[in-house]
């Protein structure tokens, strides 16, 4: 037998690798799966609206945009818009914002419970009990990101009528 293994061993060390390979991504899955995550990258308004790259809830519940205090630390007591998302993953969320934002604001992207369960975002300035904030490790799951004003571009409107032809007296 031990020769037999000796002689063969280039048959199981590539089948070793691949089950080791297998192992480690379906540990990686699983744990990664575990924790509320979310990606944002800094981006032009559109629109009066901001897009979330991907966020993953591990239940029903919301990701809200709040706004950063002068020293640029999240303002976790008021949000400035929202979306309901279902458990799992989601990918290039828009969340219209309910205010003016100047361009060259720092803004967080915020995963929030749903706690009453019906979808309706109850989360308010002094009512933060209502679906709050969703922490991890005593953090908030908050990404920051920058936002650049929109570029609007300019129209010409009217006519410009041209006539060799002299006007009436």
């Amino acid at each position: 037998m031990k020769n037999w293994l000796r002689e063969n061993w280039a048959i199981y060390l590539p089948v070793g690798g691949i089950l080791l390979f297998a192992a480690g991504l379906v540990i990686m899955i699983v744990l990664q799966s575990r924790y509320p995550d979310i990606e944002v990258a800094d981006q032009e308004l559109v629109g009066g609206k901001v897009t979330i790259d991907m966020a993953f809830l591990k239940s029903d519940g919301f990701v809200a945009i709040h706004p950063s205090s002068p020293d640029g630390q999240l303002v976790g007591s008021s949000s400035i818009g929202h979306v309901s998302l279902k458990s799992g993953q989601s990918f290039l969320v828009e969340i219209r914002l309910k205010q003016r934002v100047e361009s060259g604001t720092k803004l967080f992207a915020v995963v929030h419970h749903d706690t009453g369960a019906d979808q309706r975002y109850d989360f308010r300035q002094g009512e933060t009990e209502k679906d709050p904030i969703v922490f991890l490790g005593g953090e908030p799951v908050a990404v920051a990101f920058l936002v650049s004003a929109e570029e609007r571009a300019i129209e010409a409107r009217g006519a410009l009528r041209v006539s060799d032809e002299r006007p009436e007296k």
